[in-house]
């Protein structure tokens, strides 16, 4: 099962979030593809652990944008969204995302 946090304002928000039309159609169709079969979309997609967090934090990269979410088993959590600004992940959105991740 796929969740959203409620800061990014459920899946209208995460939709709302991408800049370009391309970019809601990769985040529509991922999170459709999360929706059926959880763990086998992850399987396809870059995902990457984040280090030097307090709760254990994931990312998937699609072309600028990253998307972070937390797991359970195969219950996974949307917690923060934001666009590739430079090769590293910003550390003001690592933060963000796990301030987010510690309060579900």
């Amino acid at each position: 099962m796929i969740y959203i946090h409620k800061a990014l304002r459920g899946v209208d928000g995460v939709l709302s979030f991408a800049r370009t039309k391309e970019d809601r159609v990769k985040l529509s169709g991922l999170y459709d593809a999360l929706k059926i079969d959880t763990l086998g979309t992850l399987e396809v997609h870059t995902v990457e652990k984040m280090k030097a967090t307090r709760n254990t934090i994931y990312e998937i990269t699609l072309k600028s944008m990253r998307i972070f979410y937390v797991q359970e088993g195969s219950d996974i959590c949307l917690v923060h969204l934001s666009y590739k600004q430079k090769n590293k992940t910003e550390k003001k959105d690592i933060k963000t995302a796990d301030n987010r991740a510690g309060q579900l």
